[in-house]
């Protein structure tokens, strides 16, 4: 995963551009409020934060977690037995699909350590919460103790931060999450904006080699099946970086899936051609369940050394929001994600809105051909 952040010398270098004749630092040049006061963005990259160091010393003094097919052999480490199709196959999707149900204690490495990539969610400091790299105090972000040490949830590499994710959102219209930021003064300081996000229909403009994502290309918004996928939050614009109220948000992910992340707030470093930074908030169990444990394979889960009974119960273990009315167990999970998008023109249909009944995976399928 690329460095979010300057180096000394990159700074130091910046700097230097800077200085004029006299030695005196130049103002940067302010970005261009765009046309009608309105920005459209899409995500062309995102990917659920994990704060990763060399070797993973620090977040995973222990090592890694192993994948399905390490941990049915500490099942069943006995090779000369004959187990039975309920004892092994049975056994194990009735431990995915209901893990309150199915006995499962096999040992399951969280992340470590007091950083993590986030924000303070609840605007308190508490001991189970984090310190951002930059050193933002009291983040929350337990998924990153469920995927941290996971080697297919980490960058730049693992299977699945790479198929799952980062070419769906390239390369799947399905995926086209869409930023529209209007009623802009001031691309530098604006204490008032809206913001709402939609579904796109139309792929990214790139260059001819297919992996730079070209600014100025046009989106047609999803009126038909995204309606719950339209959200509207009030923000502003501080020294360039776009700031959000929370909201909930749902967004696509991965072919059919949908995520919902409750109070998400977005914190966006707007450039000339885009913008970057994260968005944070409180995602769904059964959401990322669907998507992730129970839409995932066993042969790619265990490609990307992760295994989906583990993860069910440290995601329930580890959930720190929404508690259910009925049983009092957390439905959330605290968690970010890093994410890049690129500048587009967000094009509205002419009398007509999005509408709220959700498609069915089959009619998505259609619509997507």
């Amino acid at each position: 995963m690329q460095n979010r952040f300057l180096g000394k010398a990159a700074l130091m270098s910046a700097a230097a551009m800077l200085m004029g004749a006299s030695g005196a630092i130049a103002a940067p040049t302010e970005l261009a409020v765009p046309k009608g006061g309105k920005l459209g963005l899409a995500v062309y990259w995102m990917h659920w934060s994990i704060y990763q160091t060399p070797e993973a010393k620090t977040e995973c003094p222990t090592g890694m977690n192993v994948g399905s097919r390490e941990e049915l052999l500490m099942q069943f480490p006995d090779k000369n037995k004959v187990y039975t199709y309920e004892e092994t196959a049975l056994n194990r999707e009735a431990a995915t699909w209901n893990p309150d149900l199915v006995k499962y204690d096999l040992p399951f490495k969280e992340a470590q350590g007091n950083i993590a990539i986030g924000m303070n969610l609840d605007g308190k400091v508490g001991p189970k919460d984090f310190t951002s790299p930059d050193g933002e105090k009291g983040v929350d972000n337990q998924l990153f103790r469920v995927i941290g040490c996971v080697d297919g949830w980490r960058g730049p590499v693992g299977v699945l931060d790479q198929f799952g994710l980062t070419r769906m959102y390239r390369n799947s219209v399905y995926n086209r999450v869409l930023l529209e930021i209007t009623g802009i003064d001031s691309m530098s300081n604006d204490d008032a904006v809206d913001v709402a996000t939609y579904r796109g229909l139309d792929p990214l403009l790139t260059d001819a080699t297919g992996n730079t994502f070209m600014p100025g290309g046009s989106q047609r918004i999803d009126v038909r099946y995204g309606g719950k996928l339209v959200s509207h939050r009030k923000g502003k614009i501080v020294d360039g970086v776009l700031i959000t109220e929370p909201a909930d948000w749902t967004f696509p992910e991965y072919q059919v899936n949908t995520q919902l992340m409750h109070d998400a707030r977005f914190r966006l470093k707007l450039t000339a051609d885009g913008a970057e930074g994260l968005i944070a908030g409180y995602a769904d169990i059964k959401d990322w369940h669907s998507a992730f444990i129970k839409g995932w394979s066993t042969i790619r889960s265990g490609q990307g050394l992760g295994s989906q009974p583990s993860h069910a119960r440290a995601l329930e273990r580890l959930a720190d929001a929404y508690p259910d009315p009925q049983t009092g167990k957390n439905t959330a999970i605290s968690a970010a994600l890093d994410a890049r998008f690129v500048q587009v023109f967000i094009q509205h249909p002419e009398n007509r809105v999005a509408e709220t009944a959700p498609a069915s995976a089959a009619q998505q399928r259609a619509e997507r051909r």
